[in-house]
């Protein structure tokens, strides 16, 4: 019933008690709570007590339910004043979507590895995150302001978490519509001469950190997202996300309210004049740099042309490897703004 959200129904088949045809699995020995099988959603602990009792994957090294469920739950608590009305139904609608969607993997008779747990859940933030229930709002529609925040939020939850385990291949709903333009986000497009044939990481640490680390965005406080988006069979575009710290990032502890046009400006001087370069394997040249202010960018504020890159030795192109846990944390929340950023594309091309 727990699948089909039906009250009753006729007992046949395999689920029959008297079906000697079906080899069940072993029941877990293991007693949870009465209370875990109709989680809240408020209550952080859930994870720990229910989830993890139940499956205890920490004992193993890694647990989606402590490294990363019950923190990205108190993150909410902790932020949570911070979130006009809208904002706050939507985290709670969304927290209790997400244990509730982990509910049928606590039955005695289900068995799951720690692996597939994690990957169960990640795959879950789908739809708790687009349609958490039926009174309560999309992520698409709790605006702009609440949309970033959330963004900031997960990034300090997904830290501590492998990245292998944020590769998801479906990119998040498509159901997102927003205009992207608002006070203090900037956006970066630079164009390739290449289908994208590299991941991620490779991506973030020779384009978007070269640019921060020259325009020392984090010292100046300016919070920067940057995924990539496939536009034909021969090109690729790197997209970045400017923003102040103090406005959009909860955890930010600052006080600099950064100028973040000018920021972006100069990021495209340093492009433009050699200063910061792109150096991708086989020879893959930026084509334009353009800052602008909307994800469809029909009128750049600047647009310049890249001075191609001469890659003279492997050397050069080892120094911009990812080689800290602050790069790898950068990596990780830029896998996470993929599944959601990219769906505002999405869903762009196919309204228009």
């Amino acid at each position: 019933m727990e699948h089909t959200t039906r009250h009753y129904c006729d007992v046949t088949g395999e689920c029959k008690c008297n079906d000697t045809s079906v080899t069940r699995t072993p029941e877990s020995t293991t007693i949870i709570p009465d209370t875990c099988y109709s989680p809240p959603g408020d209550d952080c602990s859930w994870y720990r007590n229910c989830l993890e009792k139940r499956y205890p994957c920490k004992e193993q090294g890694e647990s989606y339910a402590i490294d990363y469920a019950e923190k990205f739950c108190t993150l909410y608590d902790k932020h949570f004043l911070s979130f006009d009305a809208e904002g706050k139904q939507w985290i709670n609608a969304a927290r209790k979507c997400l244990q509730v969607k982990l509910v049928p993997i606590l039955r005695p008779f289900v068995t799951m590895t720690c692996d597939e747990i994690k990957k169960k859940a990640l795959d879950s933030h789908t739809d708790c995150y687009t349609s958490p229930d039926n009174q309560a709002p999309s992520i698409c529609d709790i605006g702009i302001a609440n949309w970033m925040r959330v963004f900031m939020t997960i990034k300090s939850a997904f830290i501590d978490v492998p990245i292998d385990s944020l590769k998801q291949s479906i990119i998040i709903g498509s159901k997102c519509v927003s205009n992207w333009i608002t006070t203090g986000i900037k956006h970066l497009m630079i164009d390739f001469n290449s289908n994208n044939d590299f991941g991620e990481r490779l991506l973030n640490s020779r384009i978007v950190e070269p640019l921060a680390n020259d325009g020392k965005w984090t010292d100046n406080g300016v919070q920067y997202i940057g995924y990539s988006t496939e536009e034909d069979d021969s090109s690729f575009r790197m997209v970045v996300l400017l923003m102040p710290a103090v406005q959009y990032d909860l955890n930010y502890e600052g006080t600099i309210i950064a100028n973040v046009t000018s920021v972006a400006l100069d990021a495209a001087n340093a492009v433009q004049n050699g200063k910061v370069q792109f150096e991708l394997p086989g020879n893959v040249q930026a084509l334009n740099f353009s800052v602008c202010e909307d994800v469809k960018c029909a009128v750049p504020i600047k647009s310049v042309n890249v001075p191609p890159v001469i890659q003279s030795t492997e050397r050069n192109t080892v120094t911009t490897v990812i080689n800290s846990a602050e790069r790898t944390s950068t990596y990780c929340w830029n896998v996470v703004v993929l599944f959601f950023v990219c769906s505002c594309v999405i869903k762009e091309i196919v309204h228009f």
